[in-house]
Order: structure tokens, then sequence, then C-alpha cells
């Protein structure tokens, strides 16, 4: 990831589901997944690292 060459307005994201789904083992595992690139995501630009790095 690069910097974009403007000002950038902060986004944040939010995930919602139905409570049926609470606990389907597909949709924690998205829940999970998308939680985790999430905070990968939240570093320094250009700072992502590898997969499989400490934090994974």
């Amino acid at each position: 990831m690069v910097e974009p060459p403007y000002e950038a307005v902060p986004l944040r994201e939010a995930m919602w589901w139905h409570p049926v789904h609470t606990h389907d083992a597909a949709h924690i595992w998205l829940r999970e997944t998308a939680a985790r690139v999430g905070r990968r995501m939240a570093g320094e630009p250009g700072e992502l690292g590898e997969p499989g790095e400490p934090g994974e």
C-alpha cells in the first residue's frame, strides 16, 4: 500500500449480521478473518509485512 496523493478522509467499516448466524461456523470464520485483516491493514502505509509474521 502507498499513501494517496491527497488528504484522505478516515474510513470506518462495521460488520452486521442477523443474530441467527452468530454461532454459524462460516460466519465466525468470516468475522474473524475480516477483523484480522483490518488489524493488519491498520498499520502505517507500506508496513503490511509478510503472511505468517507475528500477529497473523
